[in-house]
């Protein structure tokens, strides 16, 4: 599933013009706030020269959105483009859609069960991704 997943979402950043990297880490930006270049990299695990790559292609395609403090010019906010949605959104319609119908096919309790699935693969996850950030150990 996360290969589909992940199969499905170079197909979408292709046509929104995009590499599916960056559609990925698109992704990870709060889209109610802004961010910095800093807090990205620790949202991401990227290094600072990353970040600054991929906010150059995102700022590039017209998804992101830069704005210098004005009290510390060194420091650069980074917003989403309110219109992302419109743009990305569609290409994922259909699927969505689907998804929904299939999620009805489930009883309550089932849903229960998937949920706490989801939730706890989630967990294990990300807990695992922190901890080969943290060691580089495998």
């Amino acid at each position: 599933m996360s290969v589909e997943t992940m199969l499905l979402s170079a197909v979408v950043a292709d046509r929104v013009g995009i590499n599916p990297t960056d559609l990925t880490w698109l992704a990870v930006l709060p889209q109610d706030r802004e961010v910095t270049a800093g807090e990205l990299a620790e949202l991401s695990g990227l290094t600072t020269g990353a970040v600054t790559g991929l906010i150059d292609r995102l700022e590039r395609a017209g998804f992101v959105e830069r704005r210098r403090d004005p009290e510390d010019r060194r420091k650069v906010f980074i917003r989403q483009n309110p219109a992302n949605g419109e743009r990305v959104e569609p290409h994922f319609a259909r699927c969505t859609e689907q998804v929904r119908e299939l999620w009805a096919t489930y009883s309550d309790e089932e849903l229960k069960l998937l949920k706490d699935f989801f939730s706890r693969s989630h967990q294990i996850l990300h807990a695992e991704r922190m901890r080969l950030r943290r060691t580089g150990e495998a």
